[in-house]
């Protein structure tokens, strides 16, 4: 690697003129649905495969990911005067297998996962609530047959759930409050160089909001939000892994704003700013690294008009 003043002499030199790395991916979807009177069935499939290639430290090597998610759902609207429900169950069902090929491990790893998931929203007149919560389960296992390598058989379950509100105060003024658990579940490539499985990462969620205006008009949202997490997943630069880290806080606020220039095209800005700490652990009250305090976005959307 280059030294710190040999990148400021020449950031485009290289002591590895022979290193290289490609990445190929593809990806499948299919969907459909199906109305009987007030419920819709509906299910997507997707497939996804990935190969990376790349010669590094003299070697060739390379791995091989593919992916396969069906995701079958039904959904109940019912309405009675100015009360209407809107009911959404459905299953998750995912399979991941990551194979390398190197002159330092053989792996071959496996990822299933079956979840479970509802939500229940319930609109009377200018108020709205909902409640939604998923459970899933998921085994983890990797086989190499390489000397002083890896080799693990793992199964775990969890939880979330999210409780969320808004009330219309005037015809284009809304206010909302949500709080609820989210997890992310570390795939096999996130494992990718460790000798056991990250634990999985976990949030305690609360946002409390405003917006002003109209969807299809202008619109501007502001929003405080702050999130508890553990065992946050993290790249760590130097073992070339992903790690689990001690428990971390995010708190900010964000601004939105969106306007229609013509019926065909839509002009949004996004102004954020976050503070990431840690809340336990040697870094504790240290900043959370990789993380940015501001965030400024500016988009342009355009949405054709040609029916074909």
């Amino acid at each position: 690697s280059l030294s710190y003043a040999e990148y400021l002499n020449d950031p485009r030199q290289t002591k590895t003129p022979n290193d290289y790395g490609s990445f190929d991916m593809d990806r499948y979807t299919i969907f459909g649905e199906k109305k009987f009177g007030n419920m819709e069935l509906a299910a997507d499939l997707s497939h996804r495969t990935k190969r990376v290639e790349f010669f590094q430290f003299g070697g060739l090597s390379s791995y091989d990911t593919k992916m396969t998610q069906f995701s079958p759902r039904l959904r109940y609207v019912g309405k009675s005067g100015n009360v209407t429900n809107e009911i959404v169950t459905g299953f998750d069902f995912s399979e991941s297998n990551r194979v390398r090929n190197s002159s330092f491990s053989l792996d071959d790893a496996t990822q299933r996962s079956a979840a479970i998931y509802f939500r229940d929203e319930l609109k009377i007149s200018d108020a709205r609530i909902a409640f939604g919560a998923r459970h899933e389960k998921f085994k983890k296992k990797t086989v190499d047959p390489v000397p002083f390598t890896s080799n693990y058989d793992v199964s775990n379950s969890l939880n979330a759930w999210t409780l969320e509100g808004s009330y219309a105060l005037q015809p284009q003024l809304l206010v909302y409050a949500k709080t609820g658990r989210s997890y992310r579940i570390p795939n096999v490539d996130d494992n990718f160089f460790l000798a056991k499985p990250l634990v999985p990462q976990t949030s305690n969620d609360a946002e409390l909001g405003a917006s002003i205006g109209s969807a299809n008009r202008q619109l501007l949202t502001v929003k405080v939000f702050q999130h508890n997490l553990k065992n946050e997943i993290m790249f760590d630069a130097n073992t070339f892994s992903n790690a689990n880290l001690d428990p971390t806080k995010r708190r900010g606020i964000e601004i939105e704003a969106s306007t229609y220039l013509t019926t065909a095209f839509k002009l949004s800005a996004m102004l954020q700013h976050v503070s990431a700490k840690f809340t336990s652990g040697p870094n504790k009250g240290n900043d959370v690294v990789l993380v940015p305090k501001n965030i400024a976005t500016l988009r342009l959307n355009w949405l054709s008009l040609i029916h074909i």
